[in-house]
């Protein structure tokens, strides 16, 4: 069975072409606030849906899991979630 911090660096490395990429990462981000939506998405983003349609096939060129379906979408957002790093209670994005 592996272990948690394997499984998390997986995770990692599945997710590390999108952080990459700051269009892409954005793209997702407002795809998992609209709970999948593209047409909120894209207006969130205020970009045409072609582009945002373009954006998302790229995140499965990169990573091989679809956004736009649930499955992939979830796995995305859990590699999302092992990606960035959990602050400290009461910690500030800031750093303050």
């Amino acid at each position: 069975m592996a272990s948690n911090l394997e499984v998390s660096r997986r995770l990692t490395a599945l997710i590390e072409p999108v952080v990459s990429r700051p269009e892409l990462l954005r793209t997702l981000h407002a795809l998992i606030a609209a709970d999948g939506n593209h047409a909120r998405a894209a207006a969130d983003l205020v970009i045409h849906r072609s582009i945002i349609d373009y954006r998302l096939r790229r995140i499965e060129a990169l990573t091989g899991h679809s956004p736009v379906r649930v499955r992939g979408l979830q796995t995305l957002c859990t590699a999302l979630a092992a990606h960035t790093p959990a602050r400290p209670r009461g910690a500030s994005a800031s750093g303050r």
